[in-house]
């Protein structure tokens, strides 16, 4: 059963998941511009890709998909109905961003050049076009599963599938729990993707355990996970995976999800004890999937260039400013054009952020 305690504490991450995303990616978008292969060796860089990286970030995709998981599972609907629904809330938003972006793109590309995920426009091939808008499966098993032409939305398309899996998901879940578990924890550990990334299916599938259990996650966070245990984790993953490298070992990978993973459930409960916070958070909920959806990379694209073309990248003081103008510009950008939306187009912001 949901609690309001629960249902608050949800409400609370929802919108600074997203802002932590939207962190993450601005600091990803060098690694996309050949031009500063340099700069993302630059040591203070690797620090802040580092830390926001594995100290903030990758425990994002967790939190979402195990609050997923347990509401899908905690009021199961028929099967006709949960495929109508989240056709509306997760495809159909899928397909009205992927076209917003090519348009960005069309209309940009004299500024930024040709980008090669976009190359799937000039193709007549349905296969490339299924590639561009929702990924390449074809190394699945070895190597992951490629991201589509709007590459956070890889996120919506697993749930989406596991949506249309969840008949099976919750059979599992009621006759071999244990061992179902434990399949989706190897796949998680040897990074094999089954349709979905693996860490995807492990915490959605952890969710649904949990609300058929009628276990809250949020008190086994608070009550068996100690805070310095947190903090300790969190940065032995960064230091760790600074040594390693960005594509770090799979040990590594795996155990750098658990402690972001509980730190932002545990923070989700000095949130909502300030009723100001609370109050700000659970305001801009509702912009969250916008917000998601509108940090393009052809946005991050030019805000970048424009930022570079007038700050000095070569110093440390230059690197701060550089990224913390690229995350501000882009956050009040997407979040100033979804309030307008929501304002004079709410039909429109409404498919645009499947109903939330």
């Amino acid at each position: 059963m949901i609690t309001q305690n629960m249902s608050e504490r949800i409400t609370s991450l929802r919108w600074l998941c997203i802002i932590l995303v939207v962190l993450q990616h601005s600091v990803q978008w060098p690694y996309f511009q050949s031009s500063m292969a340099d700069f993302c060796f630059e040591p203070v860089f690797g620090w802040i890709y580092m830390v926001v990286e594995y100290g903030l970030g990758i425990g994002i995709v967790p939190v979402f998909f195990i609050m997923s998981g347990y509401l899908y599972f905690e009021k199961p609907r028929k099967y006709r109905d949960t495929i109508v629904k989240k056709s509306r809330g997760l495809l159909l938003p899928i397909i009205l961003w992927t076209a917003i972006v090519c348009i960005e793109y069309l209309v940009l590309k004299r500024w930024t050049g040709e980008i090669d995920r976009f190359a799937f426009l000039n193709s007549s091939s349905p296969l490339e076009w299924f590639k561009g808008i929702i990924g390449d499966y074809s190394n699945m098993m070895h190597g992951g599963i490629g991201v589509p032409v709007l590459y956070q939305f890889w996120f919506i398309r697993d749930l989406f599938i596991l949506s249309l899996l969840s008949p099976v998901i919750n059979w599992l879940l009621q006759k071999i729990p244990w061992i179902y578990m434990t399949v989706c924890l190897a796949l998680m550990f040897f990074l094999i993707s089954p349709a979905v990334a693996p860490h995807a299916l492990f915490f959605y599938s952890l969710g649904g355990l949990c609300a058929i259990r009628e276990w809250n996650f949020f008190d086994i966070a608070d009550k068996y996970v100690p805070w310095p245990l947190v903090i300790i984790g969190a940065v032995a993953a960064v230091i760790f995976v600074h040594t390693e490298g960005i594509y770090c070992g799979i040990t590594t990978h795996f155990l750098a999800h658990m402690p972001t993973f509980f730190l932002l459930l545990k923070l989700s409960k000095f949130l909502i004890a300030n009723k100001k916070v609370y109050e700000f958070t659970r305001k801009m909920a509702p912009q969250s999937m916008f917000l998601y959806g509108a940090h393009t990379y052809m946005l991050i694209n030019v805000i970048g260039m424009m930022l570079v073309s007038i700050i000095d990248v070569t110093s440390t003081f230059g690197i701060i400013v550089f990224f913390l103008l690229l995350f501000f510009v882009d956050v009040c950008i997407c979040t100033a054009a979804g309030i307008a939306v929501r304002k004079y187009l709410p039909k429109t912001f409404g498919l645009l952020s499947g109903g939330r």
